[in-house]
Parts: structure tokens; sequence; C-alpha cells
């Protein structure tokens, strides 16, 4: 069985990941390294969040009459 390559792998991922994920995870292992974490109620309060942002913003979108689909 071939398995994936290493999250610490950046041979391979390093070109495919976005600009600033490297960093970002990087951060992130020193962080929880260092024993910086969040509550989980926290990260699910803002996902929350962050999807009624995107709902909103779609309905307002989907209200605009310059951006009604054409018929057929």
């Amino acid at each position: 069985m071939r398995y994936p390559p290493r999250m610490d792998d950046t041979a391979n991922t390093a070109k495919a990941a976005p600009t600033g994920w490297l960093d970002a995870l990087a951060r992130s292992e020193a962080d929880l390294t260092a024993g910086r974490t969040v509550p989980g109620e926290a990260v699910r309060r803002r996902l929350r969040q962050a999807i009624a942002e995107m709902e909103e913003a779609e309905a307002q979108r989907a209200a605009d009459p310059g951006n009604a689909v054409p018929g057929r």
C-alpha cells in the first residue's frame, strides 16, 4: 500500500500548497508544541459565524436584480 507524503515533507508539497499555507502550518505546530490551543467551542462558534456571513452575502447577491440568471 502506498501512503501519502508526510505532512512535513515540503519537497513534494511546497509547489502545490497555496501561498502562506506552509507558514501557517509551521506557526500552528509551534503553537501546539508550546501548549497554546483554542477551545473547541470557540472554533465552532467562529465557523458558525463564518457560515452565517457567507449565507448573508449569498442572499444579498441573489437578491440583486443584476445577478438574475436569464431564462432559456
